[in-house]
């Protein structure tokens, strides 16, 4: 992806700077190319360069060459600004300006790629966008190329599919007119991943097919690997197994050749999963486990993360649930330390390198002889002193012209610092309205924080519950700070009243709703004194529309609720739900252990159009039963493979399937089915479900 235009960018100049390099490396006793292997020797001649081009370049291999991440972003800040300084000062021929102007877009680019790895997305897009200007200004097409694909690499990260490949198609166009065929290979396999994400495997497969075909051409295997894992992947989404473990084969042995540790660990973590559907349990444990080890060798979080990932599915398959929740805690430690991808712009800076050493090693072979040559005629030559009196006259002309040159740059200069004040002032006001903003915020956040703590204040404590209920759980896992799911509790005499309540929306709306209709509760348990379930959420249901009715407007806000009644002098257990159901494991006739789903009247705790009492369940009672009282939140979440929801079947095999262990390590089980359910996407509701054995 090398532009030759990039390096041949020196001015008429050329000759003098080069043979000032060659004077600045003989100090030292070295050639350029020996020099620029290491960053002491670049310093070293970075201290003797005596004109800004010549520290544009050894920063900009400084800059390459650098190991450290925490110190290549000086050197980046010194060329960016020498590049400014010229050009604000205004240089003299359009071939420097156009010389600082391509460095200043690259420190712009690597600028933007650390602004990524600090997380700050929206500024490296403004930055990739003023370098991308910069580059289309100058018609620099291989520029415009490199940040098309970086900009298509943020879009794709951030899930916007779409603008991601509408880039990779721009960066695809400037590298095909450019003849840079590793550049075409890797948008091509970029676009394809694209169709992936999007569904598109038969696009995929053509794009992946097409970059296959380049990179073999060009002869370039680590990525000619990388592609062929792709297309592996692609059939296997596809459900071509033997397709799918050929091209991964393929890629694991190109892998093995080159000794690239990390794809050769990414690709047994693809064939681990493949076997693993098909259910080759033994088969998937020996690659994954490999891939794990190599991925622990390099220390990356992201392929540790990968691996852990498939090996925790593989344990559940084998009933190993201790290792499982080993390597499900795994995954859930690498995966906030997952770090940015690496800077895809190493390899254009290594080429550009090249280029420039084998062009200023040529150079300074042809000043060396014109040198000899001038030298030469010098000694034969015996009208020095008319040479001198031309010299000075050529001195007298050049000194007018720098004259009139200095008094053009003090009006520019003038104009310059009046545009500076402008913006100065615009930048003043710009964070002035920043920090009213942040200011608001934060008086917002404070209040929310506040009423979690008031809403906390009507949740029973964990004590509370142990003591009544000695094996239970509560899995509460609000949506935002404060939530509209809430649990209620409360004992009379030998009865214990609980019951897992979902007050319409969530959030503070939510929260307030939910407080309303605790306090409902309350009332009709405690001071009206009833003690049948479906009379408690008709009382309920009446105080809360009295509570709503006094402000006047019609408010169908109200709450779904799981409604349990456990007697234990007359060890009687009874029901009542508004939309919500009831969930319980026993022992039926056949001494098999089975599941009873109880469900709830097609009415809230609310408003409603056809209004009618709610029923009360009665339910047999049986030692070492488990009720579950649970809210719509955790099978109304969306994710999985294809985004849908978990939906109650689901969750009813997850409890059936787990019943056997004890309450608080069925309550990680569900956490860890509903995490790994909802992955990446957002949570949609508050979710609560409680356990109780009895």
């Amino acid at each position: 992806m090398i532009n030759n235009a990039n390096i041949n960018i020196l001015t008429a100049k050329k000759l003098l700077f080069l043979l000032v390099m060659l004077l600045c490396f003989s100090i030292h006793g070295q050639n350029i190319s020996e020099q620029s292997r290491t960053i002491d020797s670049l310093k070293i001649v970075l201290k003797n360069a005596k004109h800004d081009t010549a520290r544009c370049y050894i920063l900009s291999l400084m800059i390459e060459n650098e190991p450290d991440e925490e110190a290549w972003p000086e050197y980046n800040t010194q060329l960016k600004n020498i590049a400014e300084q010229n050009l604000k000062a205004g240089v003299k021929t359009k071939r420097l300006q156009r010389f600082y102007s391509k460095h200043l877009a690259n420190t712009l680019n690597d600028e933007a790629y650390s602004l990524i790895n600090l997380g700050d997305i929206e500024s490296a897009l403004e930055l990739y966008h003023q370098s991308l200007n910069i580059n289309q200004s100058l018609h620099n097409k291989v520029g415009m190329s490199i940040t098309f694909n970086d900009l298509g690499t943020i879009y794709f990260n951030q899930g916007e599919v779409k603008k991601a490949q509408e880039y990779f198609e721009k960066s695809l166009s400037l590298q095909h007119e450019v003849g840079d065929k590793l550049g075409e290979a890797n948008s091509l396999n970029n676009i394809g991943l694209t169709y992936k994400a999007s569904g598109d495997l038969s696009k995929a497969l053509v794009y992946y097919n097409k970059s296959l075909v380049l990179l073999k051409e060009i002869g370039n295997k680590a990525s000619e690997a990388v592609t062929l894992s792709n297309i592996g992947s692609a059939y296997n989404v596809l459900n071509d197994d033997s397709k799918s473990m050929l091209y991964l084969n393929k890629a694991i042995a190109l892998q093995e050749e080159i000794n690239d540790k990390s794809g050769i660990s990414a690709t047994l973590n693809i064939i681990a999963r493949l076997l693993e559907k098909q259910g080759k349990y033994n088969d998937a444990l020996s690659y994954a486990t490999r891939g794990l080890a190599i991925s622990k060798e390099l220390g990356y979080p992201e392929n540790i993360s990968e691996n852990a990932i498939i090996l925790k599915k593989i344990y559940k398959h084998q009933n190993n649930p201790v290792k499982e929740l080993e390597m499900y805690e795994l995954y859930v430690q690498m995966k906030d330390s997952i770090t940015n991808e690496k800077n895809r712009k190493s390899s254009i800076r290594s080429q550009f390198r090249y280029e420039y050493e084998k062009m200023a090693a040529a150079d300074s072979v042809r000043v060396a002889e014109e040198k000899k040559i001038t030298d030469a005629q010098l000694k034969q030559e015996k009208t020095q002193r008319f040479a001198l009196y031309g010299g000075l006259a050529l001195v007298a002309l050049f000194a007018a012209f720098m004259f009139n040159r200095f008094r053009v740059t003090q009006k520019q200069k003038n104009i310059i610092s009046q545009q500076k004040e402008e913006v100065e002032l615009q930048r003043h006001e710009a964070e002035f309205q920043k920090e009213l903003v942040q200011e608001k915020q934060k008086e917002i956040i404070d209040s929310v924080n506040y009423a979690r703590r008031l809403q906390n204040a009507i949740l029973p404590p964990t004590d509370y519950i142990k003591k009544h209920l000695s094996d239970n759980f509560v899995y509460y896992k609000p949506k935002d700070i404060v939530a509209g799911d809430f649990y209620w509790m409360h004992i009379s005499e030998e009865k214990v009243f609980i019951a897992a309540a979902d007050s319409t929306g969530h959030g503070v709306p939510g929260a307030m709703v939910s407080i309303v209709c605790s306090n409902a509760l309350d009332k009709a348990v405690k001071e009206f004194g009833l003690i049948d379930t479906g009379k408690i959420l008709d009382k309920t249901r009446e105080l809360v529309l009295e509570t709503f009715s006094k402000s006047g407007e019609e408010i169908k806000d109200g709450m779904d609720i799981s409604f349990l009644c456990i007697d234990k002098q007359l060890e009687k257990i009874t029901w009542s739900g508004a939309n919500n159901h009831l969930c319980y494991i026993r022992k039926n006739e056949n001494a098999l252990t089975e599941l009873v789903e109880v469900k709830g009247d097609k009415q809230p705790i609310g408003n409603s159009d056809h209004r009618k009492p709610f029923t009360t369940h009665a339910i047999d009672f049986e030692k070492g039963m488990i009720c579950y009282l649970l809210t719509d939140g955790y099978a109304d979440q969306f994710g999985g493979a294809k985004g849908k929801k978990f939906k109650y079947k689901q969750l009813k095999e997850v409890l059936l399937a787990n019943c056997h262990l004890d309450l608080p390590k069925q309550k990680e089980v569900l956490n860890i089915h509903f995490q790994n359910w909802k992955g990446n996407l957002d949570q949609v509701d508050d979710v609560t479900i409680i356990g109780i054995k009895l």
